[in-house]
């Protein structure tokens, strides 16, 4: 009897000892067993958007999802295994907020970016940061001062917030080397919403001239979720049955 696409992924993939498929292995080998019925155009895509749905759904309604989907391949999540189940859609659920927090910072205006990054390298505890700003900056946005031990460091950092899609070139970084001296820096930082070409992280890596320190999109929101700066972090207390338990061994052993 034909039985859902849901359905027959679960039996194929718990056939299969839990081997990760792709999902046209799937539906293939579900069609080949007739163990569907279907008129769809291309079943394999079907069967995708079935499996994919039937996450969303029970994501949706605060339950655990059946499948683990990535890159076209899926796997059933482990049933006997509430830990890793758990930390699987936990770990899911920490990109998408790393994803809203750098939308939110990318539609910043440039002055509220230069806010958000001095308030991160408080949080970052170094002992002072001047915000320069303005049209008149010289590319050099932030002043920081640390200490570290007997020595100091003077950084001249440069903050742009841009869509993903405008990645910050060599000439950008070359610019900001230049004017170091200019303040007295002895180091440079580049931070960013977007990504460094390579031409760029080739010309930060140079060994002649002051060192620069890169920070790109992903960066900056870890060390946000990391320092909690535009982050709230929460506990969340598990609890999963214990069958190894000293009582119910004690119990057993008293029988």
């Amino acid at each position: 009897m034909a039985i859902s696409w849901v359905a027959v992924a679960i039996k194929i993939l718990e056939e299969k000892e839990n081997k990760t498929l792709h999902y046209r292995e799937i539906a293939e080998e579900a069609i080949e067993r007739n163990l569907v019925e279907t008129q769809a155009a291309n079943p394999p895509m079907t069967l995708y958007a079935c499996l994919y749905n039937d996450n969303y759904i029970k994501q949706q309604r605060g339950e655990l999802p059946l499948f683990e989907i990535s890159k076209g391949y899926v796997s059933l999540v482990g049933r006997d295994d509430p830990i890793k189940s758990i930390t699987q859609s936990t770990k899911k659920y920490f990109e998408e907020v790393k994803s809203r927090l750098l939308k939110k910072l990318i539609a910043m205006k440039g002055t509220d970016f230069e806010q958000y990054v001095e308030y991160l390298l408080t949080r970052m505890e170094y002992s002072t940061v001047e915000r320069r700003g303005g049209g008149g900056d010289e590319g050099i946005d932030l002043i920081s001062e640390t200490q570290f031990g007997v020595n100091a460091i003077k950084a001249g950092i440069q903050v742009k917030s841009k869509q993903l899609n405008k990645r910050i070139g060599e000439k950008d970084i070359r610019y900001l080397r230049d004017v170091l001296p200019k303040f007295q820096c002895t180091q440079g930082v580049f931070i960013t919403t977007t990504k460094f070409t390579s031409q760029a992280i080739r010309a930060a890596e140079e060994s002649h001239g002051l060192p620069l320190v890169l920070i790109d999109g992903d960066k900056l929101v870890e060390l946000a979720m990391k320092y909690e700066v535009g982050i709230k972090k929460k506990k969340v207390e598990i609890y999963f049955l214990d069958p190894d338990s000293e009582v119910f061994q004690f119990i057993k052993k008293s029988k």
